[in-house]
Order: structure tokens, then C-alpha cells, then sequence
């Protein structure tokens, strides 16, 4: 290790807005760390908004391209493009593109968030430089990185998911410690293949900051969607589900993605918000009733859930989308399943009934403690020193 403070450097993907959990996860845990070390993150991509808040946060970013078929916020204009993108990501984890090889990225400690367009390769830790991966999905085991087919989890890929899992798990094993912020995620990672030495695996949930922490506010009474305005986020779902309203209450959507029209479409008390960040985001969220996460996916850990938290506002969700925060009775509803009906039921029983609103929001203030980002840094700095040989 270097004299002074640790180097520490970040990868992702991409950094172009608008950023996903992972993505943000990575911004405000650079963010943080630079306070106490000295941060940077290695990117293809990064839009000007993200950059100028990294940087004068002190975190440097380095921009380092990468070819890619089509763009990192698009979902291939073509088999042949999808295809091929695939192809190269095969090819990344056996070899990662120049800039992201063994030994390119300077730093003490490489923390790698998305791989996928960069190529699993970054993950080889070479010779006394610790690499350590956050495995923010399931995109080691599945090139769709949500392990579910039809809004439905699955227990098995097929043959190519397969072989490329093979691949991908001969270049974790090399790394120098897989990051799981749930334990379901990291047990249906294995399930579906991904062969890596125990020692090298652990789970240590996010933290999150949250700069106002409103919590007992004004509730306007509303609903509230944000995110990713795609299927996998449950967005016609959750559409079917109001189907109209329920009774005089809000739905407000709050996102931007290719389901944008069909929000802006739709009727029955249903606002578009459009996409939310910073101030605004932390006031939607303070203000409403409860938050909806509607996912046809196993989410990981869902950032938004942990702002809802922080907010002291209840989630209303299902069992295959609920994170590890969400407690059915406590701090939110769970619906058994996606569909629209089971949706429609959860929603309904929490807009009649003011004292269970009241009792998840109590429970949503209880479990905000356990995601303070200082105490975050601090225990993966712990695991940072231990992946150097440095005692604390």
C-alpha cells in the first residue's frame, strides 16, 4: 500500500444519466470515501451533471472508452447488435478491453460495480492489488442480469447462459472478495451457477445517505413510483393495477425510460412526474403516503427502498421484488406475487386503513438506522485492509 491516505478506484460501466441503483451506489459511495481516502472512478461513460458532482466532491474521473454495438441506456437495435455485445462481454471475462487490464487501473484498492461492457477480466486481481466486486444483480449468471424469465424467478438457465457463467466464474474466483448487500442475492447467485471459493464471498447490505433525512412530514396522501420506467420495474404492472384509481387517491410516476408514454397516457389520477433527483427526489418521497415497487425481477438490494426508509415511508411491493429491507406488517406490504390483482389488493388495503399507514411508517423510521453510510465506509475500508494485509 501507498504512503498516505488509501487509493481507492471505482468501476462502472457507465455513468450516464439517468443512472440506475448500482450506478448511484457507486456515486455516493465514492462520494463518501472521499472524505477519508483518495477516490477515483474509472467509466467509459459519464454525463456532465454526474462529473461535475464527483469532482467537486474531490473524486477524480477518469474516463477511459470503451467500444461498445449500441448505447450503454440502450437495449440493442438488433439481434445481431445484441448478439454481438454479448459476444464481446464473453470475450471481456477473459481478457477486459485496454485501460481495465491487470495492473492498468493505479490504485491501492480497485472496487468494481458493473462490469458488463467492460468485461468480467477487470475482476483478476493481480499481484498485491485487491479487487473487490459489489454484485449489485445477476448479471455474472445471466446476460439479462435479473436470473427471472416472464416475470418469474428461475432455478435454470439455459445452456449458452450456462457456459458464459462458467467463464465469468473463472474470473471472480479471482478476485480478491465478492461484495453481496443480500443474502439473497448471493444464494441465488450460486444457485444458478456461480462457482467461487466461500472465503471469497460476503454480505454487507448499502448504506445510504440521505442529506435531509425528513421523516414524520406532511403526507400528501399520494402514492408514489420511482425509478426506471421499464418493464422489469413493473411499470404496466403497476398501471393495470390502478386500472382507473382507488377511490380519490394519487398515483404519482416519477422516472424516464421507454415506458414514458404509457405513463403519460394514462388516466384515473395517475401524474408523471418525469425523472426525479437530488432535492426534488428526497421531497417526493418525504411527501407521500407510501412508495410503490411494482418489479417483475428479484431485486438485490433497491436503493429506493432504502431512501423510502430514510424518508420514514412505507413500501408497498411484492415477494419476488422485496428487497432485504422490507418486512411484510412492518415497515410495508407484501403482495404474494407481480401480478396486477395481487397489486391491486395490496394498495387497496393500505388506502383503508389510516392506522396500518400509520403503524408501517413507525416501523419504515425503525429500520432507517440501519443504513447509515458512515458506518458503511467504515466496515468496507475494514474489509479494504484486509484484502491488503493492512491492519486497522
Amino acid at each position: 500500500m501507498s504512503e498516505g491516505p488509501m487509493r481507492i478506484i471505482h468501476v462502472a460501466s457507465s455513468l450516464r444519466a439517468p443512472l440506475g441503483g448500482a450506478e448511484l451506489y457507486c456515486v455516493e459511495l465514492a462520494i463518501a470515501q472521499a472524505r477519508v481516502a483518495d477516490v477515483a472512478v474509472a467509466t467509459p461513460l459519464v454525463d456532465e451533471a454526474t462529473r461535475a458532482r464527483l469532482e467537486g466532491a474531490g473524486v477524480r474521473v477518469d474516463v477511459r472508452p470503451v467500444w461498445r454495438p449500441y448505447p450503454s441506456d440502450g437495449r440493442g437495435p438488433n439481434p445481431a447488435a445484441r448478439a454481438l455485445f454479448h459476444a464481446l462481454d464473453a470475450w471481456g471475462a477473459v481478457r477486459a478491453p485496454q485501460g481495465y487490464r491487470r495492473g492498468e487501473l493505479d490504485a491501492d484498492v480497485v472496487h468494481v460495480h458493473r462490469f458488463q461492457g467492460v468485461g468480467a477480466g477487470v475482476l483478476r486481481a493481480p499481484p498485491g492489488r485487491p479487487v473487490l466486486h459489489t454484485v449489485h444483480d445477476y448479471a455474472l449468471v445471466d446476460t439479462r442480469a435479473t436470473g427471472a424469465r416472464g416475470g418469474a424467478a428461475v432455478d435454470r438457465l439455459g445452456a449458452l447462459q450456462r457456459a458464459r457463467t462458467a467463464l465469468h466464474s473463472r474470473a471472480a474466483a479471482q478476485a480478491s472478495l465478492l461484495i453481496f448487500p443480500s443474502v439473497r442475492t448471493r444464494d441465488r447467485n450460486l444457485a444458478l451457477g456461480l462457482d467461487v471459493p466461500g472465503e471469497r464471498v460476503a454480505v454487507i447490505p448499502h448504506g445510504w445517505p440521505w442529506s435531509s433525512r425528513h421523516q414524520g412530514g406532511r403526507r400528501d396522501g399520494g402514492l408514489l413510483f420511482l425509478g426506471k420506467l421499464s418493464e422489469r420495474k413493473g411499470v404496466a404492472e403497476l398501471l393495470e393495477a390502478w386500472d382507473g384509481g382507488i377511490g380519490d387517491a394519487r398515483l404519482a410516476i416519477a422516472g424516464a425510460g421507454p415506458l414514458e408514454g404509457l405513463v403519460r397516457e394514462a388516466d384515473g389520477g395517475v401524474t408523471a412526474l418525469g425523472w426525479l433527483d437530488g432535492a426534488a427526489k428526497e421531497e417526493a418521497v418525504a411527501h407521500a403516503l407510501a412508495l410503490v415497487m411494482p418489479s417483475t425481477w428479484p431485486e438485490n438490494f433497491p436503493l429506493v427502498t432504502a431512501e423510502a426508509m430514510l424518508a420514514g415511508t412505507p413500501v408497498l411491493t411484492n415477494a419476488l421484488a422485496a428487497g432485504p429491507l422490507i418486512e411484510d406488517g412492518v415497515n410495508g406490504l407484501v403482495a404474494p406475487d407481480p401480478s396486477p390483482a395481487a397489486l391491486r389488493a395490496v394498495l387497496t388495503r393500505f388506502l383503508a386503513d389510516p392506522g396500518l399507514q400509520a403503524r408501517l411508517a413507525a416501523g419504515a423510521r425503525a429500520t432507517a438506522a440501519q443504513l447509515d453510510m458512515d458506518a458503511h465506509v467504515e466496515v468496507l475500508l475494514d474489509r479494504y485492509r484486509e484484502a491488503l494485509g493492512v491492519e486497522a
